[in-house]
């Protein structure tokens, strides 16, 4: 799983390069749209070990990158945010799929 094609408006994309991408010390960015989905997926899945020490993880990430680069969820911002502590609220946001 990676390196979606994800239809995202110029608005979209200059909004996460500017607020969500990681960067370097310099303001370089140091990732992609489709790693920050990878990275907030990684980092959300994780919080699943501390209530089950053998969850599966990478499969939970996988999901929740799947769901999120389909645009049919969205975490809160604070999660997208480089180093950030997953939040516990999230706000979701689903696409109508109809």
């Amino acid at each position: 799983i990676g390196g979606k094609t994800m239809e995202l408006t110029q608005n979209a994309k200059t909004v996460l390069q500017r607020r969500y991408l990681a960067k370097d010390v310099d303001g370089n960015l140091t990732e992609d749209i489709d790693g920050m989905f990878r990275r907030v997926a990684d980092a959300i899945a994780a919080g699943d070990l501390r209530y089950d020490e053998h969850a599966d993880v990478q499969a939970l990430s996988d999901q929740f990158y799947e769901l999120m680069t389909d645009l049919a969820f969205m975490p809160n911002s604070p999660t997208n945010v480089p180093m950030s502590v997953i939040q516990n609220t999230w706000v979701p946001f689903f696409r109508n799929r109809a």
